[in-house]
C-alpha cells in the first residue's frame, strides 16, 4: 500500500499522485508499487525494499543522491507473547524532492506521524521532517523499557514476598550439592 501525503498549510494532506516535496509511505508494497516508485522517482530498487526484511539491520547509505537510513522501531506484540515487544526495519529515502518510508509491516511511528496526532514538520523540508520519526522512535523506546521496569519491580516484589531468606538458602543448598 502506497499513501501520498504533502503539507501544503500546517496539517498533512493525502494526494493522489506524488508531488515535488511530498512524503510516500509504503507499507508492505506489491511489487508493481515498488517498480513504479523505482522507476518513476529514481530510487535504487534496493533503498525500497531493505526494509521488507524483518532481519535488515540499522544503517545509513547514500548512492546517486539518494540517502537511506534504515531505523529498528520498537513495537508492540502483546502481552500474551513470552517477550512483548519486539523492533521492526523503517527504512527512511530521501531525495531532493522526496521522503519515501517504507516497512513491511504497519509501523506505530509512521501511523502515529501520518494520523496527524504529533506535528509533523513540512513535508518539503527532508532534514526536520527526518528528525520527527527518529524522535518519536526515541519517545517509544523510552515508553516500552518504562513498561519494563514497572514489569520487573512488580514481578521483584511478587518473588520477595513468595519468598523467605530461610527458603532461599535451602533451595541453595540442593543447587550447590547437584554441582
Amino acid at each position: 500500500m502506497v499513501i501520498y501525503l504533502s503539507t501544503p498549510g500546517t496539517a498533512l494532506e493525502e494526494l493522489h499522485e506524488p508531488q515535488e516535496g511530498c512524503w510516500l509511505s509504503l507499507v508492505d508494497p506489491a511489487s508493481e508499487e515498488i517498480e513504479a516508485i523505482h522507476h518513476r522517482l529514481a530510487i535504487p530498487h534496493e533503498f525500497i525494499t531493505s526494509s521488507l526484511d524483518p532481519g535488515e539491520i540499522p544503517r545509513a547509505e547514500k548512492e546517486d543522491g539518494v540517502h537511506l537510513i534504515i531505523i529498528r522501531v520498537p513495537a508492540d506484540v502483546g502481552k500474551a507473547a513470552d517477550i512483548p515487544y519486539t523492533t521492526v526495519p523503517l527504512s527512511i529515502v530521501m531525495t531532493d524532492g522526496f521522503v519515501l518510508t517504507a516497512s513491511k509491516v504497519p509501523n506505530p511511528v509512521v501511523e502515529e506521524l501520518a494520523s496527524g496526532r504529533v506535528r509533523s514538520p513540512d513535508t518539503a523540508k527532508r532534514n526536520r521532517f527526518l528528525l520527527r520519526p527518529l524522535l518519536e522512535t526515541g519517545k517509544r523506546f523510552l515508553h516500552y523499557l518504562s513498561e519494563i521496569n514497572r514489569e520487573v519491580e512488580l514481578l521483584e516484589d511478587k518473588l520477595q514476598m513468595s519468598l523467605s531468606n530461610r527458603e532461599v538458602l535451602e533451595l541453595l543448598k540442593y543447587h550447590l550439592q547437584v554441582k
